[in-house]
């Protein structure tokens, strides 16, 4: 299966659905496109990110008030599960599909700081695993194993403000 590495807690939130049931973070937003339809594991980076880089104190505010959770508390460096990639467009144009607790979640801005275009990769049916698994990330789309995900049934994971 592809699998991407994302920071945390961004990975996590791909996870979490608000009170109607509605993702919390149903895109993640890049600088690049990507073709790839289909199932994608999602893995939480190692890097942790720091008051005063590029951490925005807003998203851990979020965690905390909705689920009880804090970006220290989750974990890193490890595939915590899939979703289905159903779309690929450009990130502006998305942003006026989503609400505005949706859209603290990415950067929607038609272009970057270095004039690039931003993508929002959209996604469907989360499933998380039971326990994440330690595993390395890498840069890019790239492999984990099949079996990694014994069970391919879709989650009844529901988090709720």
């Amino acid at each position: 299966m592809k699998c991407i590495s994302l920071w945390q807690p961004w990975a996590s939130a791909l996870f979490l659905h608000l009170e109607d049931g509605c993702a919390l973070k149903p895109d993640e937003t890049r600088s690049w496109p990507t073709a790839y339809r289909g199932r994608l594991a999602i893995h939480a980076a190692k890097y942790r990110t720091r008051p005063g880089t590029d951490y925005d104190p807003e998203l851990d505010r979020v965690l905390e008030q909705g689920w009880h959770l804090r970006t220290a508390d989750l974990p890193y460096g490890a595939v915590l599960g899939s979703v289905d990639l159903v779309l690929c467009g450009p990130a502006c144009e998305v942003a006026r599909r989503r609400w505005p607790r949706q859209l603290l979640w990415g950067n929607y801005e038609e272009r970057d700081g270095n004039g690039k275009k931003r993508f929002a990769w959209t996604f469907q049916d989360p499933r998380p695993l039971a326990c994440p698994i330690p595993w390395r990330g890498s840069q890019g789309l790239f492999d984990v194993p099949d079996s990694l995900f014994p069970q391919a049934q879709p989650s009844e994971f529901r988090l709720t403000p």
